[in-house]
């Protein structure tokens, strides 16, 4: 029984097999192009430049820390001309 239904197996998928399997349409890319799309798709590559980006960011925190700081104030007094009374400013 086993043996009949692997020969029907076999019958049907030599039969139909090619036609139910279709090829892709191939597509003609330069080398450039294939190297865009792969640095685009590998996650690898992606995390490494994100790393490095961090990496500049940070040397460019640490370097800031690194300059003198500076800091101003400054206050300017609020006064009513002209009115006699304060509730009217």
């Amino acid at each position: 029984m086993i043996r009949i239904r692997q020969t029907i197996f076999f019958l049907c998928a030599t039969i139909l097999g090619p036609h139910l399997i279709q090829a892709q349409d191939a597509v003609k890319l330069t080398l450039k192009e294939s190297l865009e799309i792969a640095l685009k798709a590998n996650n690898n590559i992606i995390k490494a430049q994100y790393d490095h980006e961090a990496g500049e960011q940070k040397t460019k925190e640490v370097k800031a820390q690194a300059l003198p700081q500076l800091t101003a104030s400054a206050d300017v007094p609020h006064t009513c001309r002209g009115a006699g009374d304060l509730q009217d400013c």
